[in-house]
Order: structure tokens, then C-alpha cells, then sequence
């Protein structure tokens, strides 16, 4: 826009320049050949001749102006349209990249806390059947305790009653369920208990006099049970079966 308005100035004074040249060489000129009164009628014509040419010039110098008003309009309108449409387009990328860091970040806010929850929520599922496990570890246990208390009181009232089958009965499940509880005290002390009371079985059925007969459904028991017994404790259940085979061989 500065170019064209510079190029109309350049025009409009080239044309001053070449009409004040063009009248000075007529005057010079006409002043030379003619008298005062022609001088007169020359100076006359001179003017109109002026005035021709400076309505002439005027005309284009308005021209010159509208043409450079209406392509500094145009050039005005086309920035802002152009203007408008970069700040609609930049405005709408703008808005999209916000949108989309907006949604990244809730994206990462939200698996954050789903980790930190999932995470926590295991610590203390951890805890808890830790804790549960450990109290029906202990429950279990006071109850196989009491259990195998239970059975050692039952077993003892048959020794005292002298009724060795029931008592050896007994002390079979208590083995059964010292194994269960893998209680290794209890496993060593019924074992040694088992063995005297075989070895009373055996003077018992050595000497008949009682008149106990061997229960065979009894042997199939401890046979059973015998074959349960976690190792480290092989010389026991050795000793145990061959009471067991002597007691047979009666």
C-alpha cells in the first residue's frame, strides 16, 4: 500500500513538473514573436491552456487517489478477513491442543488414583487375610489343641478302665489329627504313647488273660495312619510296626 501511494505522488508531481516546463517554453517563446496585445491574447490562451491542464491533472490526481483509497480499503478488508480467518483457525487449535492436554492429564490423574487405589486396596487385602489367616491359624490350632486334649482325657479313661483296643483306638486319631495340624510334639508324644500301649497290648494278649482277641479292622487303622507321618520320625513308626507284626503273629 506505502509503494502505490509513493507511485502516485511520483506521478502527480512528474506531471506538475512537465506542465510548469511546457508553459514556461511557450511564454519564453510567444513573448520573442509576438507584440504586447498579441502577448495579451497569447497569455490568454496560455491561461485557458493552464486551466485545461490543471483540471486535467486534478481529474488525475482524484482518480489516482480513488484507486489508492479503494486498494487500501481492499487491502484493509482482505488483512482483516485474513486476520479473522488466522485467529478462528488459530483459536479452534488452540481450544483442540487444550482439549487434548485437558483430557491426557484427567486420563493420567485418573489412573494415578485407580493405581493408588488398586495398590492400596491390595495392601490391605494383604493385611486383612494376613490377619485372617493368621487368627484362623490360631483358631484352628486352640481347636486341634483342644481336640487332641479331649482325646488324650478319653484315652487315658480307657487305660484306667483297662480297655486297650478302644484306648489304642484313640490314640490312632489322636496321631491322625496331630498330623493334620502338623504339631510335631504332638505326633512324638501320642507315637510314644501308641508304643506302650502295644507293648501292654502284647503282655495282655501273651498272657490271655483277659480274653482280648486282636481287632484286625484296628491294625488297618494304624497301617493307615502310620503312613501319614511326616519324616523324622522313621525309628518311632520302625518300632511301632514291629509291636505291631509281633502283636499279629500272637
Amino acid at each position: 500500500m506505502r509503494t502505490v501511494i509513493l507511485l502516485v505522488i511520483i506521478i502527480f508531481v512528474a506531471l506538475v513538473c512537465s506542465c510548469s516546463k511546457g508553459l514556461a517554453q511557450v511564454d519564453s517563446s510567444k513573448q520573442e514573436e509576438l507584440g504586447s496585445s498579441e502577448q495579451i491574447a497569447v497569455l490568454r490562451a496560455e491561461l485557458k491552456l493552464m486551466e485545461s491542464y490543471s483540471a486535467k491533472l486534478m481529474s488525475t490526481v482524484y482518480w489516482s487517489l480513488g484507486v489508492v483509497s479503494t486498494i487500501t480499503i481492499l487491502l484493509i478488508g482482505f488483512g482483516w478477513f485474513v486476520n479473522f480467518r488466522v485467529y478462528e483457525r488459530d483459536k479452534e487449535i488452540l481450544r483442540n491442543e487444550l482439549e487434548y492436554v485437558l483430557q491426557s492429564k484427567i486420563v493420567e490423574i485418573r489412573n494415578e488414583v485407580e493405581n493408588d487405589i488398586a495398590e492400596r486396596f491390595e495392601e490391605i487385602s494383604e493385611e486383612i487375610n494376613s490377619d485372617f489367616e493368621k487368627k484362623t491359624e490360631q483358631v484352628e490350632w486352640k481347636i486341634s489343641n483342644l481336640s487332641y486334649n479331649l482325646m488324650r482325657i478319653e484315652a487315658e479313661r480307657w487305660y484306667r478302665k483297662d480297655v486297650i483296643m478302644n484306648e489304642f483306638r484313640v490314640r490312632c486319631d489322636m496321631l491322625e489329627l496331630s498330623i493334620d495340624s502338623k504339631t510335631t510334639w504332638q505326633i512324638s508324644r501320642t507315637l510314644d504313647d501308641m508304643r506302650d500301649t502295644l507293648m501292654r497290648m502284647k503282655d495282655q494278649l501273651t498272657s490271655r488273660k483277659t480274653g482280648i482277641k486282636l481287632d484286625a479292622a484296628l491294625i488297618e487303622r494304624y497301617t493307615e495312619v502310620s503312613k501319614k507321618v511326616p519324616k523324622g520320625f522313621e525309628i518311632a513308626i520302625s518300632d511301632l510296626d514291629t509291636l505291631v507284626s509281633s502283636i499279629r503273629a500272637l
